[in-house]
């Protein structure tokens, strides 16, 4: 990938359906890299393609239905990539090939996890060289929410970061990377609502390697759906899966109560959770019979704020 490159290789990639694609890419450059990476936005429909550097600078493009635009980025520097209208996209990074002995590379393609796509935990392995003289330097870049950075845990620790967050534009995502020895991780973010993208890369010798971390594929041009307890599925159409503990509130601040769950906290003993009930005597004051045959008075009926009498 490149000209007057030394390496080459045959790249394989798993796209998800259209469906799961989204609308935007916070991209990352290769970590350590003297060159650019190259990148393809791929539209699932007409759209303009708007590509915004860290300096202000921006491109358009224009696209028909399943038109790709390819381009080589910056050194160094992420990039935000937007579809006008929320249009769908999908956007794939190739890692510049090898070009001088004391910068260790390889080609590798990298599917760009849009940020509805994002998750709150990954487990990932780092792959073994297959040329034991030149094992892998590893690295992991994160792409997280501004303001959320100090949240996130490699294995129950904060990574020691190699640069400074870099942000593009006001799109409220920032970027960091470290790197990892050989291994297996688990990278997850301390708060259970905020969620983050991740890759991890490894270079050696003409060696290397490149993949997400992990990512979502849910369907984004979402119908709200019937919950089932920890269905994995987003219910509710707010990018967020299983969000909500079944306990009568409001977990995460949207307005809607138990709409999309990951559990069901079990009722405590004598109280009257039957929600016809609840809802039937709903700003009133009732006494209702609970299983064990003692009586509950319900001082604010708004899904069981509820007291013994």
């Amino acid at each position: 990938i490149g000209r007057d490159t030394l390496t080459r290789d045959h790249l394989v990639e798993q796209f998800p359906g259209v469906q799961a694609w989204g609308t935007d890419c916070f991209a990352t450059p290769t970590p350590g890299r003297t060159v650019a990476d190259y990148w393809s936005v791929t539209s699932r429909e007409d759209a303009t393609i708007v590509i915004e550097f860290q300096d202000g600078s921006r491109r358009e493009v224009q696209l028909v239905t399943g038109g790709t635009y390819r381009f080589q980025g910056r050194v160094a520097e992420p990039m935000m990539i937007k579809a006008n209208d929320e249009k769908q996209i999908m956007v794939v990074q190739y890692v510049h090939s090898q070009i001088a002995g004391a910068e260790d590379a390889d080609p590798a393609t990298i599917l760009c996890t849009p940020s509805a796509q994002f998750g709150f935990k990954y487990q990932f392995a780092t792959p073994t060289s297959a040329n034991v003289n030149a094992p892998y330097k590893n690295h992991v870049t994160v792409v997280t929410r501004e303001g959320k950075e100090g949240g996130l845990r490699l294995d129950g620790r904060r990574p020691d970061y190699l640069y400074r967050w870099k942000s593009v534009g006001n799109h409220g995502l920032v970027t960091n990377s470290f790197d990892v020895e050989s291994g297996s991780y688990a990278l997850s973010h301390n708060d259970r609502f905020t969620n983050f993208g991740a890759y991890v890369y490894g270079a050696g010798d003409r060696e290397s390697y490149a993949f997400p971390t992990g990512m979502c594929v849910r369907v984004l041009k979402c119908a709200r759906t019937q919950m089932v307890i920890a269905d994995s599925k987003d219910n509710d159409c707010d990018g967020v899966v299983d969000e909500e503990i079944c306990d009568g509130q409001d977990d995460d601040g949207d307005g809607e109560i138990d709409e999309d769950c990951i559990v069901k906290q079990e009722k405590p003993k004598d109280f009257c959770w039957d929600i016809k009930e609840i809802k039937a005597c709903y700003n009133s004051v009732a006494e209702l019979r609970c299983e064990s045959g003692k009586k509950v008075k319900i001082v604010d009926a708004h899904f069981g704020r509820i007291g013994y009498k």
